[in-house]
C-alpha cells in the first residue's frame, strides 16, 4: 500500500502532500480542490506507463485537432499547462517515484539523426522517451521501450490492478470483461450478494451475447420472475454493479473511484461503505475515492458505530487549493462531526 503521496507541479497542484494514506481513502472538497486530480496521480504513480497519461487525458476531453483527428494533449499534465522544454512534474509515494519532463531527444537513436522533442518518462531505474507530434500532442512511438519495470525498491502492480471508475455513462461491453475475469471464481457470486443492498429481490446476473460493444447485454433474475434487463432497473443497480466490478477486479492493487456515491440513495450508502471496506480488507485492495456528498462522509459514521472492527483503517482527507497538505478525519473524529453536525467537506 501507499502510505503517503507526494505530488510537485502536476496541474493544479505546485506542491501536494497527503499522509497517512490508508487502506481505505475518502477524499472532499469544493469543485476545482483537486480531488480527481488525486485519484490521477495515484493511478499514474502506480501504472507508470505512457498509456495512462493517455488514458486520462482522454478521460478529460484533454485533445488536440491533428488533419481531422484527435489527439491528446499533454499540456494540461503540468502546472501552468505550459509545454516549454523542462516543464516537468513529480509524483511520489511510499517507495514508488514517477517523473515526467518535456525533454529534447532523438527519435530511435542509432536509426537516425532526426532530433525531437517529447516526455521523458523515469520510474525507478526504468526509463522511457516518448515524442510529441508536430501539433504538439502525444504520440506513442513503437520504437522505444516503455517503463516495463521498476527499480528493485519500487515494484508496482500491473496495469490491470489499477481500475478507475469515474462518472462517466454505464459501459456493459467494459464491464463485461470485468465480469469475465470473475466467472468461476469465489468472488461470482459476491456480484449478485452486492447488489442485494439496491434491489434485495435479486437472485442472480448475467452477461449474455456477443463480446463486442453492441452485443453485450446484461440481465438480472429476480425472486419470482423471469429474466430482465439491467436497464430495466434504476440507475443505482447500475452504478453498484460497476463499482462491484471494478472492486473485486482489483485483487492485490488499487481501486480509484471518483464520485462514489452517484445513483446511490443515502439509506443503502452505510452498506456500499461496508461491502467497499471488508472487500478491500479481503482482497488486499487500497481504494482511493471522491465525494460531494455530506450523506456520504456521515455513513462512515454509521459503519463505525454498528461495525467499528472494520473502521479503524479509513479516512477522510479534505482538500483546498490554497493547501499544500490535507487535513485527515479518522473514523472517531468523523463519528464526532457526524453527530455534531461539524461541516469536514
Amino acid at each position: 500500500m501507499i502510505s503517503n503521496l507526494t505530488i510537485l507541479g502536476y496541474r493544479a497542484f505546485r506542491e501536494l502532500r497527503v499522509e497517512p494514506l490508508t487502506r481505505v481513502n475518502l477524499f472532499v472538497g469544493p469543485n476545482n480542490a483537486g480531488k480527481t486530480t488525486v485519484l490521477e496521480a495515484v493511478e499514474i504513480l502506480t501504472r507508470a506507463n505512457v498509456e495512462a497519461l493517455h488514458g486520462i487525458l482522454k478521460r478529460r476531453d484533454e485533445q488536440l485537432l491533428k488533419e481531422r483527428a484527435l489527439e491528446p494533449d499533454p499540456a494540461h499534465l503540468f502546472h501552468g499547462h505550459s509545454l516549454k522544454v523542462g516543464a516537468g512534474f513529480s509524483i511520489s509515494g511510499s517507495q514508488l517515484v514517477f517523473h515526467c519532463a518535456l525533454e529534447k531527444g532523438r527519435l530511435r537513436e542509432g536509426m537516425t539523426d532526426l532530433p525531437v522533442l517529447g516526455l521523458a518518462l523515469t520510474a525507478g531505474d526504468a526509463k522511457a522517451f516518448h515524442m510529441l507530434s508536430p501539433a504538439g500532442g502525444l504520440e506513442i512511438d513503437p520504437y522505444k521501450l516503455d517503463l516495463a519495470q521498476r527499480s528493485s525498491n519500487g515494484a508496482a502492480p500491473a496495469p490491470d490492478a489499477v481500475n478507475f471508475l469515474g462518472a462517466e455513462p454505464f459501459d456493459a461491453y467494459r464491464l463485461g470483461h470485468l465480469w469475465d475475469r470473475l466467472l468461476l471464481t469465489p468472488e461470482e457470486e459476491n456480484v449478485s450478494s452486492s447488489l442485494r443492498i439496491v434491489e434485495p429481490r435479486l437472485d442472480r446476473v448475467a452477461f449474455l451475447g456477443e463480446n463486442l460493444p453492441s452485443l453485450r447485454t446484461i440481465f438480472v433474475r429476480l425472486s419470482g420472475e423471469n429474466r430482465v434487463p439491467l436497464g430495466s432497473m434504476g440507475d443505482g443497480v447500475k452504478r453498484l454493479l460497476s463499482l462491484v466490478l471494478h472492486l473485486l477486479t482489483a485483487k492485490g492493487g488499487y481501486l480509484l473511484v471518483d464520485e462514489i456515491d452517484t445513483g446511490l440513495h443515502h439509506s443503502v450508502m452505510a452498506d456500499m461503505w461496508e461491502l467497499v471496506i471488508q472487500a478491500a480488507e479481503r482482497l488486499d485492495i487500497q481504494v482511493f475515492a471522491t465525494t460531494h456528498s455530506l450523506d456520504c462522509v456521515r455513513s462512515l459514521a454509521r459503519v463505525r458505530d454498528r461495525n467499528p472492527e472494520i473502521a479503524h483503517d479509513v479516512t477522510v482527507h479534505r482538500l483546498r487549493k490554497d493547501m499544500t497538505t490535507t487535513v485527515t478525519y479518522d473514523m472517531d473524529e468523523i463519528a464526532i462531526a457526524a453527530r455534531d453536525r461539524i461541516e469536514i467537506r
